[in-house]
């Protein structure tokens, strides 16, 4: 025999063929592969029983088997007696019906209604044959598959009902909270409120850590979508507003006290007539330009 490890891979091959035909619709060419994959397998177990591909290979096979049964192949090796005309072709209708029932549930009713019209029209022996009994299992499996599909989607809906309900809860405390935080964004030329703009400023930081720590897999609602995308925006530009803000005050601050200075500076008239007094910044003025500094 040629190498039994290339004749794995190639009955590998078949059933991938299989596999293919079987999707596409193609049964009797699904068959057809898994028969060669199948005749492939005997010959590489003589050479390496113990090969663990082997034994993929085998799981591989019985798989697509089942699949195929699912969808009527039979690969019972009887001779089957001979059946009436009408009764293979009533039998060809249901099996029609179930290869796509699994996806379509309506067309499972529909093969049901074909099954019990066929017991009507061919009662006695022709009720009791291999492949009705094949049919009547088919469709007690495929309505337990249905069954636990239809428990799965409402158990799905439940839970997502459940995270839109937590979710809606959550937007509306979280968009409680950012709206409580007063307005900053760090422009103001009035110094006790850039310090006050600060302190708003520093409280939306940490609860914005807070907040991007929850994991919320629901919606969030279109409110709390909209606050929290203005406070990031306005945590992301605070800095730089808040640095020229402050400098703009400094600078304005240095010009008074300059301009004063220079008014001082050339206040000359007093020294040559005795009958014009200086001029002078009261204690007042003083005060204020020495907490300006001092704040």
């Amino acid at each position: 025999m040629n190498d039994p490890k290339k004749k794995l891979q190639e009955a590998n091959g078949f059933v991938r063929s299989a596999e293919s035909n079987m999707f596409n619709g193609k049964n009797n060419e699904a068959v057809e592969m898994l028969k060669k994959a199948e005749d492939l397998y005997k010959l590489v177990a003589q050479s390496l029983p113990n090969d663990p591909g082997l034994k993929t290979l085998s799981q591989k096979i019985e798989k697509m088997k089942k699949d195929l049964e699912r969808k009527g192949v039979s690969f019972s090796d009887e001779k089957k007696p001979n059946l009436p005309f009408e009764v293979q072709s009533h039998i060809s209708r249901i099996r029609a019906l179930l290869i796509s029932a699994a996806q379509q549930s309506y067309l499972l009713e529909q093969a049901k209604v074909e099954l019990k019209s066929y017991y009507s029209k061919f009662a006695g022996p022709m009720t009791a044959i291999p492949e009705i009994k094949e049919i009547e299992s088919h469709i007690e499996k495929l309505e337990q598959e249905l069954k636990q599909k239809e428990q799965q989607e409402l158990k799905e809906k439940l839970i997502k009902e459940q995270e839109a309900k937590e979710s809606e809860y959550l937007s509306e405390i979280w968009y409680k909270k950012f709206k409580e935080i007063p307005y900053f964004d760090g422009q103001t030329n009035y110094l006790p409120s850039l310090l006050e703009q600060k302190e708003f400023y520093n409280k939306a930081v940490e609860l914005m850590n807070v907040y991007e720590k929850i994991e919320s897999k629901g919606q969030k609602s279109l409110m709390l979508e909209s606050i929290e995308s203005d406070v990031k925006q306005r945590i992301q530009l605070f800095p730089d507003n808040f640095n020229n803000s402050k400098q703009f005050i400094v600078n304005e601050l240095i010009q008074n006290i300059q301009d004063k200075i220079d008014h001082l500076n050339n206040d000359n008239a007093w020294q040559n007539d005795q009958n014009i007094a200086p001029y002078y910044y009261s204690k007042n003025e003083l005060n204020e330009i020495k907490n300006k500094i001092e704040e």
